[in-house]
């Protein structure tokens, strides 16, 4: 089972890559879910992961998130 903000960053996630066709980074997820702390993200992200239902792939640039 999800948390409601586990939902919520699952929903923002998916919306931006159906209209950028990219990950966004965690501010931009910040941002989105009108959080201030990018470390609460990444904290969220990495319980997500934890749990199969996002992958987090390190680039050269930055991070990219992949739903499954």
């Amino acid at each position: 089972n999800l948390t409601q903000k586990q939902e919520e960053l699952l929903d923002f996630v998916e919306n931006y890559w159906m209209q950028r066709y990219c990950a966004p980074t965690y501010k931009e997820i910040a941002e989105g879910l009108g959080v201030k702390s990018v470390g609460w993200v990444h904290s969220l992200v990495n319980d997500l992961v934890s749990k199969g239902i996002l992958l987090d792939i390190p680039s050269l640039v930055s991070y990219q998130l992949v739903l499954y």
